[in-house]
């Protein structure tokens, strides 16, 4: 994936949660022994930055991984994208169906694939296009965007947002959420606890807020909080932006 977490082309992901079977048996044809995923396959210019989006609305049952995208990188993501919807229709009537999607008329972009059927579909694409240029990249972990950037992105609403639970705060250390209740509990926004450096880094303003404990050698030692921290609890989902 490009270094500047960009890429351009056509992606497919599962859009079932993974504490469910991630195969079933294709409402569409009724075939026993047709085990199928349920896909969400589209296209974009940023295809990180869709996959966020999407990952974020009610469309995606869960969020997925970004090492569970499938993605083939390509200028050309227009004719592919076509090229898939095409080949899934060949498929629905090789299988006696009008479609493979999960709407009646065929107008969403979810569908009912076999593995099998993804790989071959998507690994094809650099053959089947013209000049598409096209690298396959199977379970390929999109570039994240830094969690720090996505913080420096919102600094016009630094006075407006604080820091809160995350959604799996609940799954780290306790002295973690000591220190994050203690962030939490100062009331402090953003802007009264992060600062811009004059080399355009964010810094932590206040280090002993935010300070924890931790054993080293059985004794309890306590740290300073800082951006090594921020980044830990944010990338964990300990901790969030909120307004």
């Amino acid at each position: 994936m490009n270094s500047n977490n960009t890429a351009e082309g056509v992606y497919c992901y599962s859009v079932i949660p993974e504490c469910e079977p991630q195969l079933m048996n294709c409402p569409r044809t009724g075939l026993l022994g047709r085990m199928v995923c349920k896909v969400k396959i589209g296209r974009s210019e940023d295809v990180v930055k869709r996959c966020e989006k999407e990952f974020s609305e009610t469309l995606s049952q869960h969020r997925p991984d970004y090492d569970q995208v499938i993605v083939v990188e390509t200028r050309n993501n227009v004719e592919s994208e076509n090229y898939l919807k095409k080949q899934i229709d060949n498929i629905a009537k090789k299988l006696g169906t009008s479609t493979l999607s999960v709407s009646d008329k065929n107008d969403k972009e979810i569908y009912y694939l076999t593995p099998d059927e993804i790989l071959y579909l998507f690994k094809n694409i650099p053959n089947a296009i013209p000049n598409a240029n096209g690298t396959f990249t199977e379970l390929k972990k999109i570039s994240k965007p830094d969690v720090i950037d996505k913080v420096e992105m919102n600094r016009e609403n630094w006075s407006s947002l604080k820091f809160t639970r995350g959604k799996k705060f609940c799954n780290s250390h306790r002295n973690v959420q000591d220190r994050i209740d203690n962030i939490i509990n100062s009331g402090l926004n953003l802007e009264q606890l992060l600062t811009i450096t004059q080399n355009k880094k964010i810094k932590w303003t206040n280090p002993e807020l935010g300070i924890h404990t931790f054993n080293t050698k059985n004794k309890n030692n306590t740290r300073n909080y800082s951006m090594v921290h921020l980044r830990y609890d944010l990338s964990n989902d300990f901790i969030t932006m909120s307004d």
